[in-house]
């Protein structure tokens, strides 16, 4: 898993915007997994050629030469045909974007590339690199007063507003399975309400730790001059201007997370789990070094106020969360809330301290290894909760002006991606005020958010979750594997969970095709042959004790259509060759399953409920 984070700096004042991007014969301009050679005459797509015609390879070219800004149709009608030239111009330029749109496997509808802005033209949305330059120039003016000094090494140009009608979209559900197998946690991915986007958001990286040593935890302090973050090796802390970096004086033994900042920008809140005990614990801890300061036993995701008189934190166990508050110093401890069922993370304090912010992750037993999740805001006087945001992420900030930052997911193809929104909340009503913004347009899953006492600066943990599938052969009668070999050398989401009998081809589920579906390759061959498509996502492919059927799982939740996931999910067969599906039967919560091998004719399979996995034995 390689794990990359950056600060951000933002702010409600911005007075332009634009990029300057080097377009000449020479240059290879990317945006997202694509490249553009121009000297070439080439779009690539991860290294691949894309066949793309003459004029919707220019049309591409002119909006590149101007990201963010609107291209006109007559700009476009006069570079791409001259003016001597009798054509409908209307439709051919129609056919063209269309065209060029195919290519991206953009939308019109829903656009990650090329906007259309109506009667005037085209817009370049999507954020755009060039590879020879470290840094791409903005031209947005956002004003606060340490833009200089943070020197951004690396500038980001979001594009200005963009309002859609959108509807609503579950959590990715296949996307939990990412979570649940690589990350080991619940964060997965989520889908965004339509909202704007905000333009002059500058970032620099702040770490570049090599994927075996990733950076586990990160917490801006209230000045936002320097960041503590947690790594294999230690706890470290960083100023954020200079680079300067150091490691916080830890007794030996004592391995610590940190959760977030006390006010005093000299103390941290601190989580360890130690080996005597499965349940973590909070800590007060000095950057200057000392003894840490036990506050209280089974805690977590802690937060303390802007005042730093109180601190809330989760406590409880994986199947049932409570939400508790403590002074500082860990004395009246008092339990919030709780729920059974229920994950519990991301706290925030409102900064006059009177309600709280959290998010609520609880399985839904339609949703395909999926939960519903909840952005909600407790009021600590009337203990009452409302819910302010559906199918957010694990991760939250609460700004001075009044401002929630979010994390949402992006929509197929760019679904292991993630960025920050931002909402304005009424402190009275505890109700979004206005039309959520777009804060971030980057890449990887947004695991993690903090945010400085004035709310110029964020501190944001980027992860990049990568599953491959690799092949190695067993040496040495079973005691050494050799060098193993990538199968699938692309950046989509895949999951090997068979072999076929003969071990010439591995079973996998992708999304590739934008939803879970399930492939089969053979080791000897460099693309998987489709064996069940279709608009629901499938994941598990599993074979049956003679390799002759598949056996796979069916969400029957329809992405394409945005259809909510039903009540029960079916266990589908289909023959290792290929051909129609067949429904086997359908269950509430089916999580797993596996076959024997002859001459045993058994399989099982497990459904998930609250509180509990069920196990049923199947006999084919």
């Amino acid at each position: 898993m390689r794990i990359s984070e950056c600060l951000r700096c933002y702010t409600g004042a911005v007075t332009g915007w634009g990029a300057l991007v080097p377009v000449n014969g020479n240059s290879t301009i990317r945006f997202s997994v694509f490249e553009l050679d121009l000297k070439a005459g080439e779009l690539r797509r991860n290294g691949s050629k894309i066949r793309l015609q003459e004029q919707p390879f220019q049309i591409l070219v002119s909006l590149l030469e101007h990201p963010g800004e609107v291209v006109t149709r007559e700009e476009l009608r006069s570079k791409l045909w001259p003016a001597d030239t009798f054509v409908d111009f209307d439709h051919s330029l129609n056919a063209a974007i269309r065209r060029l749109r195919d290519a991206l496997g953009d939308s019109a509808d829903r656009p990650r590339f090329v906007e259309t802005v109506a009667r005037r033209g085209y817009r370049f949305i999507a954020p755009v690199t060039h590879p020879t330059r470290a840094v791409v120039e903005s031209t947005a003016a956002v004003q606060h007063s340490d833009q200089e000094s943070a020197a951004p090494a690396v500038r980001e140009t979001v594009p200005r507003a963009v309002v859609s009608e959108h509807r609503r979209h579950k959590w990715r559900s296949g996307i939990a399975i990412a979570a649940l197998l690589i990350a080991g946690t619940l964060a997965g991915l989520y889908f965004v309400r339509p909202s704007a986007v905000r333009p002059g958001v500058s970032q620099r990286r702040l770490t570049a730790n090599r994927p075996e040593v990733p950076v586990l935890n990160a917490t801006l302090s209230p000045s936002g001059k320097y960041l503590a973050f947690a790594d294999p090796t230690g706890v470290y802390l960083r100023q954020v201007d200079s680079g300067e970096t150091h490691p916080i004086p830890l007794p030996s033994g004592f391995v610590a997370n940190p959760l977030s900042w006390f006010p005093d920008d000299n103390h941290l809140l601190v989580t360890t789990h130690p080996s005597t005990s499965a349940a973590s614990s909070l800590w007060r801890v000095s950057v200057m070094g000392g003894q840490p300061q036990l506050l209280t036993d089974n805690g977590s995701c802690a937060v303390a106020s802007f005042d730093g008189s109180q601190i809330a934190f989760v406590r409880g166990s994986l199947s049932s969360q409570e939400i508790w508050l403590m002074q500082a110093d860990g004395e009246k401890t008092a339990r919030l809330l709780g729920c059974n069922g229920c994950f519990l993370g991301g706290l925030a304090w409102s900064p006059d301290g009177k309600q709280v912010a959290y998010v609520k992750q609880q399985y839904q037993m339609g949703s395909f290894w999926g939960f519903d999740t909840e952005l909600e805001i407790l009021n600590l006087a009337s203990n009452r909760s409302e819910v302010l945001e559906s199918h957010v992420g694990p991760a939250l900030a609460w700004t001075p002006e009044g401002r929630i930052i979010y994390v949402a997911g992006e929509p197929p193809p760019n679904q292991g991606d993630s960025n920050l929104w931002a909402v304005r909340v009424n402190a009275r009503t505890m109700r979004p005020e206005g039309t959520p913004e777009r804060i971030t347009n980057g890449n990887g899953l947004v695991a993690g958010v903090s945010a400085s006492a004035d709310g110029r600066r964020l501190a944001i943990l980027r992860r990049t979750l990568q599953p491959n599938v690799y092949v190695a052969q067993l040496q040495d009668h079973g005691t050494r594997l050799s060098t193993p070999q990538l199968l699938t050398p692309d950046e989509w989401y895949d999951f090997p969970t068979a072999w076929t009998a003969d071990s010439k081809s591995v079973l996998f589920f992708s999304d590739r095709g934008g939803v879970f579906h399930i492939f089969k390759q053979a080791i000897d061959q460099t693309q998987p042959q489709l064996l069940v498509g279709g608009g629901e996502a499938v994941a598990l492919p599993r074979l049956n004790p003679d390799g002759s059927i598949v056996l796979y799982v069916n969400s029957r939740y329809d992405v394409a259509r945005i259809r909510p996931p039903l009540s029960t999910q079916q266990l589908m067969r289909v023959p290792v060759t290929g051909g129609p599906p067949q429904l086997v039967l359908e269950g509430r919560g089916i999580n797993n399953l596996q076959c024997a091998r002859l001459p045993s004719t058994l399989c099982i399979y497990s459904e998930l409920a609250p509180g509990e996995e069920i196990f049923t034995l199947l006999i084919l």
